[in-house]
């Protein structure tokens, strides 16, 4: 804020990832130096005749921090003082950028002051008419490239938390914050901002999970919060609407999840998960419907097959296994033995090797 000629210029739901929060803002809850025309370290004014205070404390702004120790004050003028018909903005120079065609939340606590005055050579001023918030994105220091979101009318004098998502057209490497007039005439008006809270949630098809378990193993899949929740396929798995389903998979599989973030913000994501398969160690074809043939558990597609006996002889290979052999060799039954077997699925990189015991 700053007073000159006696007169008062004042110048708050896309993912690691996935998703999460990460460090893009510097100084997200304006903390600072309490006093008028003071700005938050890592912010600064765009325009000229625009001089945030940090608040409370200055200008007779009472209400607390509800995040931190202070937060900010934007301010529109009326037809007063040299200042007369200006808005106050502010900005800050991102951590990191935000990148075109990703999903991102912003979240931001903002009230108003009722409080917000100052007695000057033309009386006492009021700056307690609501006023709106736009925040745009810029490539460059003090650019309004995109607008970003419009809060209309802050008339409420408590914190409440305001959220919006967006897809940026542009990178965007700097962010801004102004106070904007709700109509015309020109009037003074006051906007307190607090907290933000800047989300990202990555897009596109993402593998965030590769994992082998063991056949009848369940395994409990884990989405981003969100909105909404798509899985599929359905097979093994307890619900396809939820954002942490148990998975009990038949065979190796590939689960995916359409995840909906406020509507606008949607992205996949894959869990790949490869199945151990449990591999009997005793066959009995004697005719009587149980462990006639050798039956595999969780048995991939196009898994390859190869039996010998004790002396390295091979009485059983295919290509695509599928769990029918009976322990015959060349159409007789092989004696009662050990044997040998190595299986190879195509969804795992090592053999599965053991011993096979036929019986009668």
């Amino acid at each position: 804020m700053s007073l000159r000629m006696g007169f008062l210029f004042i110048a708050g739901t896309c993912a690691t990832v996935m998703s999460g929060f990460s460090q893009f803002i510097s100084n997200p809850s304006f903390e600072g130096s309490i006093g008028m025309s003071h700005v938050p370290p890592g912010w600064e004014g765009c325009h000229p005749l625009s001089t945030p205070d940090t608040q409370p404390g200055a200008w007779q702004c009472v209400l607390s921090p509800i995040n931190g120790q202070s937060y900010l004050s934007l301010v529109t003028r009326g037809p007063l003082g040299s200042n007369a018909y200006t808005t106050e903005d502010i900005q800050t120079n991102l951590l990191q950028t935000l990148l075109t065609n990703q999903c991102y939340s912003f979240k931001i606590d903002l009230a108003m002051s009722e409080t917000f005055n100052h007695d000057s050579w033309d009386g006492m001023i009021y700056y307690n008419n609501p006023v709106s918030l736009t925040v745009w994105g810029g490539s460059n220091s003090c650019d309004t490239t995109v607008l970003l979101a419009h809060i209309d009318s802050i008339d409420h004098t408590y914190w409440r938390t305001y959220e919006f998502t967006f897809f940026p057209d542009y990178n965007i490497h700097f962010l801004m914050l102004r106070a904007n007039y709700t109509h015309l005439p020109e009037y003074f008006g006051n906007v307190l901002l607090d907290n933000i809270r800047l989300i990202n949630y990555l897009s596109g098809e993402l593998v965030v999970m590769d994992t082998i378990v063991n056949y009848g193993t369940p395994v409990v899949l884990a989405a981003p919060a969100a909105d909404s929740y798509e899985w599929t396929p359905a097979t093994g798995i307890s619900c396809t609407d939820c954002q942490f389903p148990i998975a009990t998979p038949p065979y190796p599989i590939t689960y995916s999840v359409f995840v909906t973030q406020a509507v606008v913000c949607t992205h996949t994501e894959k869990f790949i998960i490869k199945l151990l398969p449990f591999i009997p160690n005793v066959i009995t074809p004697n005719g009587d419907s149980y462990n006639d043939s050798f039956v595999i558990d969780g048995l991939e597609e196009n898994s390859k097959l190869i039996i010998t006996d004790r002396w390295g002889k091979t009485v059983f290979e295919t290509d695509a296994y599928d769990n029918s052999w009976d322990g015959t060799f060349e159409g007789n039954l092989l004696l009662p033995d050990t044997y040998w077997y190595v299986l190879r699925s195509p969804s795992l990189e090592n053999p599965l090797k053991g011993f096979l015991v036929v019986m009668y």
